[in-house]
């Protein structure tokens, strides 16, 4: 019988750990931040990426959802506006 070594738990995330269930990825990765459900109808909608294992698991790569983290914040930031340089000026 093979034993499993605890992982050690730094800032929320499981430190070494590189793939996730959709229940380990809520827990561990989102910290609950979103529900399982959620997260299951957003990979069937093709936003979170993932891999089906079968006809019913689906696996979680840490790597890529460290992708998909930062592209959803970058999108999220509002655009920088240019300065025009006939902008109104205020007058007294």
């Amino acid at each position: 019988m093979q034993k499993f070594k605890h992982e050690k738990i730094t800032g929320g995330i499981t430190m070494g750990k590189t793939m996730f269930t959709a229940k380990e990825a809520v827990t561990e990765y989102f910290q609950g931040t979103i529900s399982y459900w959620k997260l299951l109808d957003d990979f069937k909608k093709g936003k979170i990426p993932g891999s089906r294992v079968g006809s019913r698991r689906i696996i979680f790569r840490k790597e890529a959802l460290d992708n998909w983290m930062e592209s959803m914040e970058n999108e999220s930031m509002p655009p920088s506006k240019p300065k025009h340089i006939y902008e109104k000026v205020n007058r007294f």
